[in-house]
């Protein structure tokens, strides 16, 4: 049958300033993933390792023009799944070989009530489990000061309600966080 979707106005293009993160995070990233995410790099990950011995991996996604890509795993046809759950099982045998005992993801953006909530579920479905058969604690967080939503209600709170987005992201476990409480962490 027929597949109904949105196409969103391009935002966050990759090589451009709405790509980026807030000014602080970026500020704490590792020189050289810095200057990949600045950069017009066509990779679907970035990794990169900072002095103080913190793993960062950043997952881009929607670089579909003819298909939106709400979350990471799984694009909006609800059939076609993304290079993500192989990421997602290499960044998990990446940790594990590493020694690391816990890790954090932090998730945010645009837009809350869409892209955000739906990357938080497929982190849940996929990398959490990963993690969790590998003896690795994860908290997932989102990022609630750098992550925007369109505003719709929806009677009794259901998607794409943006007002209980985050109750329904903390369904799955997910923690409301901000920038600062995660510079904090480094």
């Amino acid at each position: 049958g027929a597949f109904s979707q949105t196409l969103w106005n391009d935002h966050c293009v990759q090589g451009t300033e709405s790509a980026l993160f807030v000014g602080p995070i970026m500020d704490e990233l590792p020189e050289d993933l810095n200057k990949l995410l600045r950069g017009n790099v066509p990779l679907p990950v970035l990794t990169d390792t900072d002095n103080r011995g913190n793993t960062f991996y950043v997952i881009r996604k929607g670089a579909r023009t003819d298909l939106d890509s709400y979350g990471l795993a799984t694009e909006n046809d609800g059939i076609t799944t993304t290079s993500v759950p192989f990421v997602f099982n290499h960044i998990a045998n990446d940790l594990k070989a590493s020694g690391v005992a816990e890790t954090n993801i932090y998730i945010g953006g645009l837009a809350t009530n869409f892209c955000v909530e739906f990357s938080n579920k497929d982190v849940h479905e996929y990398l959490v489990p990963m993690l969790r058969v590998r003896d690795i604690k994860i908290m997932v967080g989102i990022m609630t000061d750098v992550s925007r939503g369109i505003p719709i209600t929806v009677p009794g709170g259901a998607w794409p309600d943006l007002g209980s987005a985050t109750k329904r992201m903390a369904a799955f476990g997910t923690v409301e966080t901000t920038t600062d409480r995660i510079i904090a962490a480094f």
